[in-house]
């Protein structure tokens, strides 16, 4: 993707933003990259989970004029300036590329600064597998963050495509994750303002500094370990490595074809091989995978794609991809998808596609009280009950017996990658 079309697909984000009426319509969508170049497309759907998952921070704004101009633009919502949140910016810049004067140049020509207002690099530097670049746009009142961040080794000009906007905390985090092969990688980059010292323990073990006090960095699973603040003998923090909820991710997963063929065994319909080789990229952090069916549904504008995702923490995952993206919806881990007469069942704009056994010929819905509600045609054991449809499924052949048996997917949530401490002390008074 050009330089170009990169301003250009941000410039398009000026419309306003219109969430879907119905909420079970997409229960959530996800901002993967591969090492294929982004689309436009794709980087649109990655600013868009930014805005979803930050509702308070508005959207960063790039109607730029100027092609060769700058493509950021501050959010309209901020933070406070509160003196310790002053010295987190008035510190030196840190990271491997503090010291790089044209690599900061260009950063800094990548924002549009507005009149009053100044821009300061934070952060420049590659940590593990991440190029990460952290800056604040503040004036005397009020300041937000920016975290651009690309793989290892990313020219300045090419941050653009993943990046995440929030008012700034005096220990600010950052959670990066990316995956090889089947496994994630983690990387929590922190920092605190000058003169304050950052030390991390796992569980009740001795707490450790790294060579910049006021920097953290901690590269692996984050599970039981926490992060202590102290400013002139003070505690002023104590508690997860980051205690936000969100993260980047950079998905460095490529299938092998072997991959995208045994996803594919077995699935009905008709699905490219391209399609079938997304499908499974996209399946991140997942141990096994299996692509059930493609082709057209009743409702929907073009071919559908079915596919399941087991995630490493046993939970299920149904994708459903279609012209205008893909939408998740999930099981818990004490289904099972492999198991014979499994009904895999996940919302689209279409309805609630079902995938049964072949063999069947209608769905049941049934309700928690075991009463009829609904029901749907099958063609070759794939239909669409009505959008919202929740409750048991039942699949029957033509003479009527029951072929199969499941349930609608629960309303998704990114399952947690780790489990984290609570937060004892957040104190900067």
């Amino acid at each position: 993707m050009s330089e170009h079309e990169l301003r250009q697909a941000f410039r398009e984000l000026t419309a306003p933003v219109r969430p879907s009426a119905d909420g079970y319509d997409v229960v959530m969508r996800r901002h993967r990259r591969g090492r294929r170049a982004l689309t436009s497309v794709k980087v649109l759907a990655g600013v868009l989970v930014v805005v979803a998952a930050w509702p308070v921070i508005g959207r960063i704004q790039s109607g730029v004029s100027d092609p060769d101009g700058p493509i950021f633009r501050p959010p309209n919502d901020n933070g406070p300036m509160t003196p310790w949140v002053r010295a987190l910016i008035d510190a030196p810049t840190r990271g491997s590329l503090a010291a790089d004067a044209a690599f900061l140049a260009e950063v800094v020509a990548l924002h549009d600064v507005p009149f009053g207002s100044r821009l300061k690099v934070l952060f420049a530097g590659d940590v593990g597998d991440f190029r990460i670049v952290l800056t604040a746009y503040h004036d005397s009142d009020r300041q937000i963050g920016v975290r651009l961040t690309a793989p290892r080794g990313t020219p300045a000009h090419r941050l653009g495509e993943d990046f995440f906007a929030s008012p700034l905390t005096p220990y600010t985090a950052h959670t990066m994750i990316t995956r090889d092969a089947m496994w994630p990688t983690i990387v929590i980059l922190g920092l605190a303002p000058q003169g304050c010292a950052i030390a991390t323990a796992k569980g009740q073990g001795s707490w450790q500094q790294g060579a910049d006090p006021a920097t953290m960095v901690h590269e692996g699973d984050p599970s039981g370990w926490q992060a202590r603040v102290t400013c002139s003998g003070v505690v002023r923090y104590q508690g997860p490595l980051d205690s936000s909820t969100s993260y980047s991710q950079i998905d460095t997963f490529t299938p092998t074809d072997a991959q995208v063929s045994q996803a594919l065994e077995g699935a009905r319909g008709s699905v490219p091989w391209q399609a079938a080789h997304d499908l499974v990229s996209e399946c991140s952090l997942g141990d096994a995978f299996k692509i059930l069916y493609g082709g057209t549904v009743p409702g929907s504008r073009g071919p559908v794609y079915v596919a399941w995702c087991r995630l490493l923490d046993g939970r299920w995952e149904i994708r459903v991809r279609e012209h205008n993206g893909s939408v998740l919806a999930g099981l818990p881990a004490d289904a099972d998808l492999t198991a014979p007469g499994t009904i895999v069942a996940a919302p689209s704009s279409a309805g609630v596609i079902v995938v049964a056994p072949a063999t069947a010929s209608k769905v049941d819905l049934v309700d928690a009280a075991g009463t009829l509600v609904g029901s749907a045609p099958l063609s070759e054991g794939v239909g669409v009950l009505p959008r919202g449809s929740k409750g048991t499924l039942r699949a029957t052949d033509p003479a009527g017996h029951v072929v199969g048996t499941g349930t609608t997917p629960i309303d998704w949530q990114a399952p947690p990658l780790w489990t984290t401490i609570g937060v004892s002390v957040d104190r900067w008074d």
